[in-house]
């Protein structure tokens, strides 16, 4: 019975350091979106201002 509850306690240890490490690892993700959200929309208003700065999109008025 020792052994078991012994067994039975190191997993639980493990299982709760999973799940802080798995929440470190989802709150990473949550900031790699971010940013990488935030490059897109930075590309995008880039492409924008190139497109407006070409002869073509100066004569079209855009």
């Amino acid at each position: 019975m020792k052994k078991y509850r012994n067994f039975v306690a190191a997993h639980v240890v493990i299982a709760s350091h999973s799940l802080r490490i798995a929440t470190i690892f989802y709150h990473i993700a949550i900031i790699d979106l971010r940013n990488a959200s935030i490059g897109f929309r930075e590309a995008g208003i880039s492409d924008d201002i190139t497109a407006q700065l070409t002869p073509a999109g100066l004569q079209s008025g855009m």
